[in-house]
């Protein structure tokens, strides 16, 4: 099946990625005043970290930034608080934004716990 080819090789893409380069792509996803709050939750060094990143961030495509996201939920077993059934990339993107304002310091500890915290 082509769209499952396709996701597979996007889903690999992504895997690729850097752990601080990711946690920037799903912060540029988010509405400025969402992403303040998340960092808030965050180290100094951490934010300026991600900022930095998100800086040199390329217009991500919403593939990109989708399938991040469904990485970082996937590994917090995050879906089923998303709500309802996500069909498209918008429906997904808008459910996280909810999701991340509910929850900015839960966002927070989760991006330390898989992407921000020093790898041993």
């Amino acid at each position: 099946d082509a769209a499952r080819e396709a996701s597979n090789i996007v889903k690999g893409q992504v895997a690729r990625l850097k752990p601080l380069h990711k946690a920037a792509i799903l912060l540029h996803a988010l509405r400025d005043e969402t992403t303040r709050e998340v960092t808030r939750g965050l180290r100094e060094f951490e934010v300026k970290g991600l900022l930095a990143e998100i800086d040199r961030l390329p217009d991500c495509t919403s593939v990109e930034t989708v399938a991040v996201v469904h990485e970082f939920f996937h590994i917090h077993r995050l879906f089923s608080s998303l709500g309802d059934a996500l069909e498209t990339s918008d429906d997904i993107l808008k459910a996280v934004e909810r999701w991340a304002s509910r929850h900015p310091r839960r966002l927070a500890l989760l991006l330390k716990e898989s992407w921000l915290s020093p790898r041993v």
